[in-house]
């Protein structure tokens, strides 16, 4: 069975937020399974790849990206997609098509929709790592002025692309049963896959108890809410009863927004780290909250997979599967309640530890990369035989 993925990121890259970096051990699992050929748009070089897993596939390479117009917010696609993916990668993939012939088209992320669009002798599946629409549709809300005319333009533009694809689309792979509920409001034929979380060999060890770390992609506007809820809402409640407690955010890409905000000397903002697992096994407590319903935050997988303790908000913590707020991780709502939840989980190190073990026990439990890749296959086989 051969199978054509096509996604924005290299599986042999190294991106600026967590989700692009799932590219290597998944396509490494699914390498194992089926003929597999990826065409990323960050990707020049092409050739076999052999995966951590020590499957290989091949890599077909892709025209480099090329500097966005500054006319872009004129053009009917969603324009912060084109970032990541360009009109002549969408023509080298029909090329691809083409040649290879493949069995089934993947589509990874909403970038690469167009493809799909213009592919219709082939069955399309695709991932939806968020549903983007919800993820624009949160920007534009927070968004003023003339920004507010360019953000409302884009949350249309990416809603008509994406239900575009769910129309398109045979199958629709999403992380999250909330996820699926929306798609199914459209009719979108989608399914519930966990994502394969690999268990970090650093467990917990913090370097104190006074230090609370938020890290993701800060060039992202729900991970930029994220730190201005808890730099305004969470952290003067826990700074009128402990001032000791620090809160260290990492993550690529800020804004100058951010840094302004991160004005307090106990908030430090670092937009580079060599490895962001160490700095969730370092960190006393993992904080997550998400201000818009997306799907499983991998901040917050990745720290529990460590040992990690976490405090989560209801959007971060309702998509992970089996999560019992109290024993894996904490849930708290307001401001205040994550304060408190801050400063009670800081003076007890007992309960910090064992908060973190139960997290680490559900991830490995719930989240295997075997698993995932099987219910791809699955899925992938079904098309395949309707179409030979």
């Amino acid at each position: 069975m051969k199978i054509l993925v096509v996604t924005p990121y290299s599986p042999r890259g190294v991106h600026d937020h967590a989700a692009g970096d799932l590219a290597a051990p998944f396509l490494g699992h699914l390498a194992g399974k089926v003929e597999l050929h990826v065409y990323a748009a960050d990707d020049s070089l092409g050739g076999p790849w052999t995966a951590p897993s020590g499957a290989t596939l091949t890599m077909h390479g892709a025209t480099p990206l090329r500097r966005v117009s500054r006319w872009r917010h004129l053009l009917p696609y969603p324009s912060g997609l084109r970032f990541d993916w360009q009109k002549q990668h969408t023509r080298e993939v029909l090329q691809l098509i083409e040649l290879l012939d493949p069995d089934v088209l993947h589509i990874e992320y909403l970038q690469p929709a167009e493809v799909a669009l213009h592919a219709q002798s082939l069955p399309v599946t695709a991932t939806f790592h968020d549903v983007s629409q919800r993820i624009a549709l949160g920007a534009a809300r927070k968004a003023s002025g003339w920004r507010a005319i360019i953000s409302w333009r884009d949350y249309l533009a990416t809603r008509l692309l994406e239900w575009r694809l769910v129309r398109r689309a045979q199958h629709i792979f999403v992380f999250s049963e909330r996820d699926q509920q929306f798609l199914a409001s459209r009719r979108g034929n989608a399914s519930v896959v966990r994502i394969g979380v690999d268990t970090l060999a650093s467990p917990w060890i913090p370097d104190d108890f006074a230090t609370c770390l938020f890290a993701g992609a800060l060039w992202r506007a729900p991970n930029q809410l994220s730190v201005e809820f808890l730099v305004r809402e969470v952290m003067p409640h826990v700074w009128r009863r402990n001032p000791a407690v620090r809160l260290r955010i990492v993550g690529a890409r800020p804004p100058e927004s951010l840094r302004v905000l991160a004005g307090d000397p106990r908030v430090e903002l670092i937009s580079d780290v060599p490895d962001l697992d160490i700095e969730f096994a370092r960190a006393s407590l993992n904080l997550a909250p998400s201000m818009v319903p997306a799907g499983v935050l991998l901040k917050a997988l990745r720290a529990m997979s460590a040992g990690a303790p976490v405090v989560l908000n209801e959007n971060a913590a309702a998509p992970i599967a089996g999560l019992v707020d109290g024993l894996n991780a904490v849930v708290a709502s307001t401001g205040e309640q994550f304060a408190e939840a801050i400063v009670m989980l800081l003076d007890d190190p007992d309960r910090l530890a064992l908060l973190g073990a139960n997290g680490r026990e559900l991830v490995a439990r719930n989240y295997s990369w075997v698993a995932c890749v099987a219910d791809y296959v699955t899925r992938f086989d079904e098309l395949a035989r309707v179409r030979s």
